[in-house]
């Protein structure tokens, strides 16, 4: 419920869930990046756990605040929004990061090079397997 009220798509937990299991069945890495809001900072050890039973890795799951951009334009921001409850080595308050190698995939398969470029959308993961090395 939490999940979809953030990204105001009903069933878009489920199409997510389906997702990261389809993406670790395949051999993909995953990481995961929570972003912490008051909607879902209660739940933040809950969320950890439940990516961990889904099967991604713990170092491959961060969390991070919400920045005043897409969705969050119109949103309360808590500049101290952090977790507590979950491994302080998952909690990023910035992030300097070389994205080379990396791109953000969104529930319904369109691959950005980043989470904030959703206007520079790279294609689909549906429609072509460019965006995955062979193995």
């Amino acid at each position: 419920e939490t999940h979809d009220a953030i990204t105001r798509t009903p069933g878009s937990h489920a199409r997510t869930t389906r997702a990261i299991r389809r993406a670790i069945d395949d051999g993909l890495k995953v990481r995961i990046g929570v972003i912490s809001m008051m909607q879902n900072l209660a739940d933040a050890s809950k969320t950890y756990d439940y990516l961990l039973k889904l099967g991604v890795a713990g170092d491959a799951i961060g969390f991070d605040r919400m920045r005043d951009v897409g969705r969050g334009d119109d949103m309360p921001v808590d500049l101290d929004a952090q977790p507590s409850a979950v491994p302080s080595s998952t909690v990023h308050s910035t992030r300097q990061r070389n994205f080379g190698g990396s791109a953000a995939v969104s529930y319904d398969g369109t691959v950005y090079p980043c989470i904030f470029s959703r206007h520079l959308p790279l294609g689909s993961i549906r429609e072509t397997s460019r965006f995955v090395k062979p193995a």
